[in-house]
């Protein structure tokens, strides 16, 4: 072989290797392409799902929230203000401390009382 005709070989192959290379590189394109494609339909399915689920959640709220209201309304004169309550408190908290006062005390008796005597 001459040295021209190794050159030409050689050329030929490179242009050969090229074209080879590029068609290697388009379908790796062409893959990553229609893989990136799935992958948005997924996200935008789920999104969908998602965005349902919160509308649904956001129902059940409105409804629970509106339950509540009624439930206030009905109850707003059905409730005792800190002033009517204090003197109850005061009552409740005074016989209990002599209750336990009381309770306290037979105790202590029980104890001393059977060590004079």
């Amino acid at each position: 072989m001459t040295r021209q005709t190794k050159q030409q070989i050689a050329e030929e192959a490179i242009a050969v290797a090229t074209e080879a290379a590029k068609k290697v590189v388009a379908t790796a394109a062409d893959a990553a392409a229609a893989t990136v494609s799935e992958a948005a339909k997924t996200a935008a399915k789920t999104v969908e799902v998602a965005s349902s689920l919160v509308g649904i959640d956001i129902s059940y709220i409105k409804k629970d929230i509106a339950e509540i209201k009624t439930s206030i309304k009905e109850l707003s004169g059905q409730y005792v203000t800190k002033a009517e309550f204090t003197p109850v408190k005061t009552i409740v908290f005074g016989l209990t401390s002599i209750i336990l006062t009381a309770v306290i005390v037979a105790l202590v008796a029980l104890v001393i009382i059977p060590i004079k005597r």
